[in-house]
């Protein structure tokens, strides 16, 4: 074993892919990370399901986000439009 692995498996060492992984889900990168649990076993599959609900979940409501600001622009647009039509008239 290396030197760099065993300051590793102490956790004495966070590597850059490490924080991209703790970023998408903490309780997958500690499992793996301290209980030695790797991805493939049955929670974890259950949890990927779950991460692409989420995922979609958030798309979906960015979309909406997005058409309601949309919205709202056209909205202030056309008020502004009115109101210079009635000033004007």
């Amino acid at each position: 074993m290396s030197m760099k692995e065993e300051r590793n498996e102490n956790g004495s060492i966070i590597y850059a892919s490490e924080i991209s992984e703790y970023l998408f889900c903490p309780r997958a990168w500690y499992l793996r990370r301290f209980c030695g649990i790797e991805a493939g076993n049955e929670s974890m599959r259950k949890g990927e399901k779950e991460h692409e609900k989420a995922i979609e979940i958030a798309s979906a409501t960015e979309v909406r986000v997005k058409m309601a600001k949309i919205i709202a622009a056209v909205a202030m647009a056309l008020l502004v439009l009115f109101l210079l039509l009635w000033i004007l008239r």
